[in-house]
């Protein structure tokens, strides 16, 4: 007996299940019916709840659809937009009604806005959408339904880019954190040198680079024709004035010095700066690129002293040959030479003007005392005048051959 009950139980479920479906479709079509009627008479407002309860009974893409369409008739975008987009999520929605809303949306995105809150901190930032100025956070911006980019500036922050894609409905509200930024400068000497940052947005400059960097470690490269180039690191953090200076170093040349003679003094530029170990292999010198004097000396030897130009990354080699210097014994010899020339000299012119008068007295006198007199004393006058010219020229005989080589260097540039 159970057994037959629950048999008729069963036949009775399935016969109401069978006699509610179409009594839930014929309610969905009067519904729908009901709705296109108001629809045409203009009354969106009755059609609208005439296609809801249609929808609830009988979940239908084209229903939806008229919902959709009577909702952006009543001006209600939002809850039009919302419904052609779950249209479009349903999949049994056929192509053609599929086409005619995706149409609706990109109407609808013309004229649909969207308010969207913007918070930052720190708060006072320059908000800007799509490129335009929007005023600073906080703020409350309306944008149309779709993409947009929001930037967000302020002194001493990172700007920040903000991809937002605006819903119809309730936007969630965007809070952004902007990072602080650390103000560096970099000056370099000399003041003409190229300053390029390596890993940070910004132009290459000559003798001074500043500008607002986000925190961390930043690179620079400072260059100059003729000096060693540099490059730095700088650890920049979040609020903090960095100031960094770069000294940039001459590069190097090398002056190789020899001499004709081991042992000679070299000095540069008035600095003494080593001894030439031997004739063949020279003093090694590096330098800084340009020009310095240069001094070798050794006792007993007539000094060099020159300027030699030295090129960043090159070898000048000067060769010096020190001439012997002039010894004591010549300058004695030439200025007693040059001194007995000398005095012969006004000896002779004394005699001679002597002579002169005795001959003077000899044409008025004719006295043979006064004519002895006369030859007497302008054979004296004769002797040591040539006496004074022979020691003269003695004198700058030995003066030209003790002093005839000057020291002197050969000097092969690079």
């Amino acid at each position: 007996m159970p057994a037959r009950i629950v048999v008729l139980a069963s036949l009775l479920l399935l016969a109401h299940r069978a006699w509610a479906q179409p009594s839930a479709d014929s309610e969905a079509r009067r519904y729908f019916r009901q709705g296109n009627a108001s629809s045409a008479q203009g009354h969106y407002a009755d059609a609208l709840a005439s296609y809801r309860e249609a929808y609830r009974l009988q979940p239908r893409p084209s229903v939806l659809f008229n919902i959709a369409r009577c909702e952006e008739l009543l001006g209600d975008y939002e809850a039009s937009y919302a419904d052609f987009e779950r249209l479009l999520a349903l999949e049994k929605s056929s192509g053609e009604l599929r086409a005619e809303a995706q149409a609706k949306l990109s109407e609808l995105a013309g004229r649909l806005t969207v308010a969207v809150q913007v918070t930052s901190l720190p708060a006072g930032a320059e908000l800007s959408v799509d490129g335009a100025q929007a005023g600073s956070t906080p703020a409350i911006v309306r944008v149309r339904v779709g993409r947009h980019t929001l930037r967000l500036t302020a002194p001493g922050v990172l700007p920040k880019e903000i991809a937002l894609d605006a819903r119809p409905g309730a936007t969630p509200p965007i809070d952004v954190v902007l990072a602080r930024l650390a103000h560096v400068e970099v000056s370099a000497e000399p003041a003409d040198a190229h300053i390029r940052p390596l890993d940070v947005a910004g132009e290459s400059t000559s003798g001074r680079w500043t500008a607002d960097v986000p925190e961390g470690t930043h690179r620079f490269a400072i260059e100059r024709p003729g000096y060693a180039a540099a490059e730095i690191e700088i650890r920049a953090r979040a609020g903090e004035n960095v100031l960094e200076r770069v000294a940039l170093h001459k590069r190097d040349g090398v002056l190789v010095v020899r001499a004709n003679v081991p042992g000679a003094a070299v000095s540069l530029d008035g600095i003494p700066a080593g001894l030439v170990p031997s004739a063949e292999g020279g003093l090694r010198l590096e330098v800084g690129e340009g020009p310095h004097e240069l001094i070798v000396e050794r006792p007993g030897l007539r000094s060099f002293r020159g300027r030699v130009v030295a090129t960043a990354e090159r070898t000048a080699t000067v060769d010096v040959r020190l001439a012997p210097a002039r010894s004591s014994r010549a300058r004695i010899a030439t200025w007693t030479l040059g001194g007995a020339g000398v005095a012969s000299l006004l000896a002779g012119s004394v005699f001679g003007v002597l002579a002169i008068d005795d001959r003077i007295e000899y044409d008025r006198t004719h006295s043979a005392e006064v004519a002895d007199r006369l030859d007497s004393r302008a054979l004296t006058a004769d002797v040591l005048l040539g006496v004074g010219a022979a020691s003269l020229l003695a004198a700058a005989l030995v003066h030209h051959y003790a002093t005839r080589e000057d020291s002197r260097a050969t000097i092969a540039q690079p």
